[in-house]
């Protein structure tokens, strides 16, 4: 459908309706992204579920709106293409009798979707007072939206992978100005997403853990390379296929088939040790997709000729693979959005019907991922208040925060809006000095309680970036992983991951002025321009939105110090000094 471009700057609300997970909403409007907001930040519900009706409201208050002033809506699926793909999915499933018990659950809930956002449209169109019919938009096209129309390029070539869509797991495309021209899509059940998932389920951790697996991969060897090359086979057109007698139903906790038990021996069952079978069936896994990808890139690049790439969907977090395709394929710039997986998509629907639909210019490129709600030194002041906390208020507060970090203190960092996305990128941070090896183990111990195998982030000035890595490609999002230099690994081995890797932030003064001078600030005490940086958030939870959940959390765990504004609340000396005795006796043991 093509709707009129209307004569007044148009507001247009995105929505990740969110059945199955990542609900979030965005608002554009006046030329510029007015705020995007996962719902799990707001109701506290990590991967939330459902409707985002908090999130909503919290881009329509950011506008000085009401849903009525609203010009058009889009949601991020084509239900009833779902419900129809599911259909005909687990129709067939119901004749394996290992997959039976899964396929009657989802040909069960596949209606929930169809009937959930028909009904939400339906309350938008009444809320509205029949002013919106919301649109429902192919889902891997808001994917490609999400990337391409915030990225710098004009022109670039798009690559889509998740778990699926409505029944499309991948797609190439070639962005040009406000069109996307869809070159090729795989369909159900060939998708990379899906077996990702389905292998962190058989080393028995949970959905949403794909990024534990990444992490494993790197202690583990590819000896079961065979296996996956057999698994995951190859088109002479840089496509894939699945090869279906290894699987009884994809992405379920027992989906492989006997065929690839007999190959790699029994799935981990949750709290079991993780062995170095383990590690190398993660490690060959990882190695596979990393290869099929990076060919598929590389016969995007022949059939557009463009050298650059634009990333979005659940695979392209996999920041391992993001770094090898800048090292092995001919692009030589590549964007992937802060929340290229579904929460993303939600602002990719909001894009669509601006530049597709409406003929609108696009926006300036996205350089920063502070797109969330932000608190003001007053609201923040109340919560301490309220709260009963004794603070400072520090006239200089990237200084001291600085001198904290290197006296050995770990930082929680809350200022400014919040990110955007997964990620904490100097806006809700915990931060720590990364020279000592034993501050990874003292983070995981005290605040995050994570395993032991995955790393810590560093977060590095970008004009001191290639000094510490072998990459000079921008990293605002922390999206890619690059080798650390060798000479340099002995500086920063808290957030030198095993393999002498990092999935690195580099951070410009133009797009967070106080995170940059914090960074600097500590270069100048230390002598090194990186320091950790890991998520505002405990094991479990969501990353803090506001003043409040900040206090808690910082409460709730071993976190040292809390900088909110210009605000510096700082625990007792006690228990501090517990800490720190427990420090000295884990490293010298009696």
């Amino acid at each position: 459908m093509t709707m009129k471009s209307p004569a007044k700057p148009a507001w247009i609300l995105g929505i990740n309706t969110g059945f199955a997970h990542d609900a979030s909403a965005a608002l554009i409007g006046q030329g510029r992204i007015v705020m995007a907001v996962e719902e799990e930040r707001l109701d506290r519900v990590k991967f939330g579920k459902g409707f985002p009706r908090k999130a909503i409201d919290q881009c329509l208050e950011a506008a000085g709106i009401r849903l009525a002033d609203v010009d058009a809506v889009g949601f991020n699926f084509q239900p009833w293409r779902m419900f129809r793909t599911n259909l005909l999915f687990n129709l067939r499933s119901l004749m394996k009798p290992r997959a039976f018990q899964y396929a009657a659950f989802y040909l069960g809930w596949s209606v929930y979707p169809l009937l959930s956002d028909l009904r939400e449209a339906e309350r938008i169109t009444r809320a509205s007072g029949g002013k919106l019919r919301p649109q429902f938009l192919d889902h891997h096209l808001c994917h490609a939206a999400s990337s391409f129309y915030l990225s710098p390029f004009d022109e670039a070539a798009i690559l889509t992978l998740d778990n699926r869509g409505e029944d499309i797991t991948t797609t190439t495309s070639i962005g040009r100005g406000t069109t996307i021209e869809r070159l090729r899509a795989i369909r159900l059940p060939d998708s990379l997403g899906l077996l990702y998932l389905s292998v962190t389920l058989f080393l028995g951790f949970e959905i949403g853990d794909e990024y534990k697996v990444m992490g494993l991969a790197a202690y583990g060897e590819p000896t079961y390379q065979d296996l996956f090359e057999d698994v995951v086979q190859e088109d002479a057109h840089g496509g894939f296929r699945l090869n279906r007698s290894y699987f009884d139903y994809l992405g379920a906790e027992r989906c492989f088939s006997k065929k690839f038990y007999d190959a790699t021996g029994p799935r981990r069952q949750r709290g079991e040790p993780i062995t170095k079978r383990h590690m190398d069936i993660a490690c060959s896994l990882q190695t596979r997709v990393e290869d099929v990808v990076v060919r598929m890139a590389e016969a995007l690049h022949r059939s557009s000729g463009l050298t650059d790439l634009c990333l979005a969907g659940g695979v392209a977090y996999n920041s391992v693979m993001n770094g090898a395709l800048l090292r092995r394929t001919p692009f030589t710039r590549i964007f992937v959005p802060p929340a290229a997986g579904d929460a993303g998509t939600a602002l990719g629907a909001a894009l669509l019907i601006a530049h597709q639909q409406l003929s609108l210019p696009r926006l300036a490129p996205l350089t920063q991922a502070f797109l969330g709600p932000a608190f003001t030194d007053a609201q923040i002041e109340d919560a301490l208040r309220s709260c009963q906390l004794s603070y400072t208020r520090e006239p200089q507060v990237t200084c001291r925060v600085a001198e904290l970090l290197a006296e050995g203190h770990i930082v929680g960092w809350f200022q400014g809006p919040m990110e955007w996305g997964p990620r904490a990128l100097g806006n809700r941070s915990i931060l720590a000095d990364p020279r000592q090896l034993d501050t990874k183990d003292r983070v995981n111990r005290c605040i995050k309680h994570r395993e032991a195998f995955r790393p810590f982030a560093p977060a590095v000035l970008a004009e001191r970036a290639a000094e510490y890595f072998e990459c000079t490609h921008p990293s605002p999002f922390m999206l890619f992983v690059h080798p650390v230099r060798p000479e340099k690994r002995h500086e920063i081995p808290a957030v030198t991951h095993v393999d002498g890797s990092a999935r690195i932030q580099t951070v410009r003064r133009e797009e967070n002025p106080l995170f940059w001078e914090l960074i600097k600030e500590f270069e100048r005490l230390t002598g090194v321009p990186v320091i950790l940086n890991t998520s505002f958030n405990v094991n479990g939870e969501p990353i803090v939105c506001t003043p409040t959940d900040a206090i808690r959390c910082f409460f709730g765990s071993g976190i040292d110090d809390l900088a909110m504004g210009p605000f510096l609340v700082t625990k007792p000396a006690v228990g501090r000094a517990t800490r720190e005795t427990g420090r000295l006796a884990a490293q010298h043991p009696a």
